[in-house]
């Protein structure tokens, strides 16, 4: 479970959320007694966006159509071009 501090809070004792944080605790930072923040560990963060992209997961899942790299017709490129 989370522990939510005030941004007052926070911006007081950030070095001490960020020991905690690496203990593995869940911060929210909450304004006006509504959530603004989260901080949590950056390693659990990256591992998870790590495992997410792996080259040709989605195989087999859409086909790419075949005038893909055809122009785009003149009244697209008009539209990009103003």
């Amino acid at each position: 479970m989370a522990t939510h501090v005030t941004i007052h809070e926070a911006e007081k004792t950030l070095i001490d959320l960020i020991e905690r944080v690496q203990d593995g605790e869940e911060i929210v930072i909450d304004q006006a007694g509504r959530p603004i923040a989260r901080i949590v560990p950056a390693a659990d963060e990256a591992s998870a966006a790590t495992e997410a992209r792996k080259p040709g997961s989605a195989r087999g899942e859409f086909v790419v159509p075949r005038d893909f790299n055809d122009p785009l017709p003149a009244d697209v490129v008009d539209e990009f071009e103003k």
